[in-house]
C-alpha cells in the first residue's frame, strides 16, 4: 500500500514542483510513453538504464546519455499507459552495486 501512494504522488506532482533546468527535459512534461520516450532519445540522446515496477500502479524508469551525461527518471501509470518526466538533471555519476554475498540469491 505505501508504495501505491508514494507512486500516486509522484505521478500528481505538479511541473512548478520540480526544479527545472536549462536545455534539459523539462520535469512534468506527460504524454503517452512511446511519445515522450522518443522525445528522450531524439532530444537528448537518452537511452534506458534502469527499469522497474511500482506495485502494481506504475512503471519508473531512467534515461541517461552516456555522453553528456544528462539524465531523466520517468514515471508511467500501468493503468492508462500515460508517462511523466518527474526529474530531469545534469551530470549523472554511476555507482557499481555491491556483489551479493556467496549463497544469497537476490
Amino acid at each position: 500500500m505505501r508504495y501505491l501512494a508514494f507512486a500516486l504522488v509522484l505521478l500528481a506532482t505538479p511541473a512548478h514542483a520540480v526544479v527545472q533546468q536549462e536545455n534539459l527535459a523539462i520535469p512534468g512534461v506527460c504524454g503517452p510513453r512511446a511519445e515522450v520516450v522518443e522525445e528522450l532519445k531524439e532530444r537528448f540522446g537518452e537511452v534506458t538504464v534502469m527499469i522497474g515496477m511500482v506495485g502494481e500502479v506504475a512503471i519508473a524508469e531512467m534515461y541517461v546519455n552516456p555522453v553528456s551525461r544528462t539524465w531523466s527518471f520517468m514515471m508511467t501509470a500501468a493503468a492508462t499507459g500515460k508517462s511523466c518526466i518527474l526529474a530531469a538533471g545534469k551530470p549523472i555519476e554511476f555507482i557499481e552495486p555491491p556483489k551479493p554475498k556467496k549463497g544469497i540469491a537476490l
